[in-house]
């Protein structure tokens, strides 16, 4: 009878655990605005005052590139990361995942970058390189909950970006050789503004 009873509290405890527990799935539609970046995102928060906000990206950026001849090329970027998100909810009456919150986060991507380029005699060389896109940096927003349900996330603040790319060189049938440069413009500190849009559980 003791064991029973135990039991039962420990099953309330496990209940009522699970209904404090609030989580939310967004998409970020100004990543793809801005850098063709398609990021999910699922945030699930400890207590009203902290939540965990971890994005998944998806990088299909396109950019330009010049080969040792001068000759203009086609860059296309394929890159996966993660970008977790620590999320203080601030305020006497912080619940998250709603409300005034700051957030330091990190973004890590890597995947590589494809070029091609045709040349005087109508030959396309092609080649490929590793690339990675780091960031990190600090934000301040506001999240509204619409009837419990629905979720929009406004944000701004400040990024630093550290772009890495390999050396690309381009084969051509003929056995030709060249070096490509990558004309993307990402890195630097920049600041970083959007919203996502999605539903809480």
């Amino acid at each position: 009878m003791k064991n029973a009873f135990w039991l039962s509290l420990l099953c309330l405890g496990m209940l009522s655990s699970t209904a404090m527990a609030q989580n939310a799935i967004k998409w970020t539609p100004t990543n793809y605005l801005f850098s063709r970046t398609v990021t999910l995102t699922w945030e699930h928060a400890f207590n009203p005052k902290r939540s965990l906000n971890t994005g998944v990206n998806l990088w299909l950026l396109g950019a330009s590139a010049s080969t040792s001849n001068a000759e203009e090329g086609d860059a296309n970027f394929f890159m996966l990361g993660l970008a977790p998100e620590l999320r203080f909810y601030l305020g006497p009456r912080a619940a998250a995942p709603k409300g005034f919150y700051a957030a330091p986060y990190l973004n890590l991507n890597f995947g590589r970058v494809t070029v091609s380029s045709t040349n005087n005699n109508g030959e396309t060389g092609s080649g490929r390189a590793g690339a990675s896109v780091i960031a990190g940096g600090g934000i301040i927003g506001y999240q509204f909950l619409i009837s419990d349900v629905f979720v929009l996330d406004l944000f701004g603040g400040v990024n630093y970006t550290a772009f890495s790319l390999g050396k690309v060189k381009l084969e051509y049938p003929d056995g030709t050789v060249e070096d490509a440069n990558v004309n993307a413009t990402i890195g630097g500190l920049l600041p970083r503004l959007g919203l996502s849009l999605g539903f809480a559980f």
